[in-house]
């Protein structure tokens, strides 16, 4: 029975965090996969100048932006000889950091020391400790490796230096939130908020306050509209029976409509009489107003004729 194709992720394939993977050199085969993925990037820390064709294509088809350093292979034994320069660790922490270049794929030519040093260093900026940073590395060596060897060690306990982060940062370095310093890096965080690869410009921190002053705005008219109304139609009821200023002008101007509103006590009861327009003819003259008018409340005794 036929099935849809099979996925092949790339070899030695894992998550660091949400929205960063790290693997070894992709091949034709693991393109399928990684379009799952969705990537925004793939940092390429390889020996040659330009990454694959297949994997160039792949990016150019995809949208996906390529970040290349160039890195030789480190070899194999206890004495290895560090061939990644902390000054390109600290950029490629650049890249992995920033939301906009999320979803990341890094990957070297075997996916161990290489890009190994890299998550090292990023674990350091995330405060890790060494011994349990060092514990998840060797997870991702080969089988007949030696472990972390002191050169590696060493590389990542003095890397120290500059890094420039965004504004924004992601949920998984320090919670989302920025921090003032820190023990072994120089943080510098970017003014602007830069613009996220392939995406239209990110709204300014202006830009949002003067749409949130409109917002309030409008709220503070729409409140100021319905206290209007309502105070119109509490005037209304208390003109059209019951006691108040407006008690003779409420039975003269029903009088005059469709039907006139029979007055009631002052608990403002009463009985709606309605009746054609013209046989409604009602005058202040067939009131029998109170004597009560002086003070500015008028009771109309009378009946509808």
């Amino acid at each position: 029975m036929d099935g849809p194709p099979l996925l092949y992720p790339p070899f030695r394939f894992s998550m660091v965090e949400e929205g960063v993977y790290r693997s070894a050199y992709p091949t034709g085969r693991n393109l399928r996969f990684l379009r799952r993925l969705r990537l925004r990037s793939v940092v390429s820390l390889t020996p040659e100048e330009e990454v694959s064709q297949e994997l160039g294509a792949f990016c150019a088809a995809e949208g996906v932006a390529r970040f290349h350093w160039r890195v030789e292979r480190m070899r194999e034994g206890r004495s290895k000889s560090v061939t990644l320069g902390k000054g390109t660790a600290l950029e490629v922490l650049e890249v992995l950091v920033n939301p906009a270049n999320l979803p990341v794929l890094v990957h070297c030519m075997d996916g161990t020391h290489v890009t190994g040093l890299v998550i090292l260093v990023l674990r350091k900026l995330q405060n890790y400790n060494l011994g349990a940073s060092l514990n998840e590395c060797v997870r991702s060596l080969k089988e007949s490796s030696a472990g972390v060897s002191a050169e590696e060690r060493h590389f990542v306990e003095t890397c120290k230096g500059s890094i420039v982060l965004p504004m924004t940062l992601p949920a998984w370095l320090w919670g989302g939130k920025r921090v003032a310093g820190h023990s072994h890096f120089k943080l510098t965080y970017l003014q602007a908020e830069p613009r996220a690869w392939g995406e239209a410009e990110v709204e300014t921190e202006e830009e949002a306050e003067a749409e949130a002053e409109e917002e309030a705005e409008a709220e503070a008219e729409a409140e100021a509209e319905a206290e209007a109304k309502a105070k119109a139609k509490a005037k209304a009821e208390s003109g059209g029976g019951g006691e108040g200023d407006g008690g003779v002008d409420g039975a003269a101007e029903s009088a005059e409509g469709e039907g006139v509103r029979e007055p009631g006590g002052a608990g403002g009861g009463g009985m709606d009489v309605f009746g054609p327009r013209k046989s409604a003819s009602l005058s202040l003259d067939a009131l029998d107003l109170d004597t009560e008018r002086s003070k500015g409340v008028g009771k109309a005794k009378g009946a509808m004729p």
